[in-house]
């Protein structure tokens, strides 16, 4: 009596294998298709880190501009945009180049 009935003198199938294509079919496609799956997951990983450093870097930036913006943000419920700072950054900006344009 055979210790595996269900294989054939031409088939090498393990008597497990629930597939029909001989491994050597199916072994280079599973090895493809975990290549690119790889590359694709590579890729995702690669933006994922970027985008990580990208919001770092803008945090970093917004607390370094935060202390110049908060004089100018309203201040409690109701108040208005201060732009007296503003106003007076700009006349200072037009003095020096009416200065320089003199020059």
């Amino acid at each position: 009596m055979r210790a595996f009935p269900e294989l054939d003198k031409n088939n090498c199938h393990t008597p497990t294998t629930p597939f029909k294509t001989p491994p050597r079919i199916l072994i280079p496609k599973i090895v493809k298709s975990r290549d690119v799956w790889k590359a694709k997951a590579d890729a995702r990983k690669d933006q994922r880190k970027a985008l990580e450093i990208r919001v770092r870097d803008l945090d970093a930036s917004r607390e370094h501009h935060r202390p110049r913006c908060a004089p100018l943000l309203p201040t409690g419920r109701g108040g208005a945009w201060s732009v007296s700072p503003l106003r007076a950054g700009f006349a200072k900006t037009r003095r020096l180049a009416a200065i320089q344009s003199r020059e």
